[in-house]
């Protein structure tokens, strides 16, 4: 996309291909078997910049790689209802500084957990999620009741899986 930003965190690249290298790099020197994470960041309202920015950073912290090398991206897509054009994309990298690759136990759960609380913290709809029992189990006994408390006024105790156009 022509349109595209990108900027850098935690990372001295100058564009995407080198701050993809330098993550590829890291990987090559331990035996992890991925180099970085691409996530989505597509709110269902129109966020700025700034919003989305404090949405990577809830999403590194929750999965413990705010110091890893990442790239976000921000550009504007057309969607359906004519609302959060302005989306982004968070690459972070899988090994950080220390050599550490990130765990990727529960990485799924542990997204959707982040995603929740960044919807809560940022006014977005609370999305009913996968994994909407696990997540707000983590949250009470982490310390973030108001978010489970949040998405048990939304969706009840005990939702139904929603369904899915992808198979897992």
């Amino acid at each position: 996309d022509p349109g595209a930003r990108v900027e850098m965190l935690d990372c001295l690249a100058q564009d995407l291909p080198s701050a993809l290298r330098t993550m590829e790099l890291m990987r090559d020197g331990t035996a992890a078997d991925a180099a970085f994470l691409h996530i989505h960041l597509s709110p269902s309202t129109d966020l700025s910049e700034d919003q989305l920015r404090r949405v990577a950073e809830i999403v590194r912290e929750h999965l413990g790689v705010d110091d890893h090398p990442a790239a976000l991206v921000f550009h504007r897509k057309d969607r359906r209802g004519g609302q959060g054009g302005l989306h982004g994309h968070l690459v972070v990298g899988r090994v950080g500084p220390d050599g550490v690759a990130m765990a990727s136990s529960f990485e799924k759960i542990r997204l959707e957990t982040a995603m929740r609380i960044a919807e809560f913290e940022l006014g977005e709809a609370p999305t009913l999620g996968r994994h909407h029992a696990s997540g707000v189990r983590w949250l009470r006994a982490n310390g973030r009741a108001d978010v489970a408390d949040w998405l048990d006024a939304a969706h009840g105790p005990e939702p139904e899986k929603p369904m899915s156009a992808a198979s897992p």
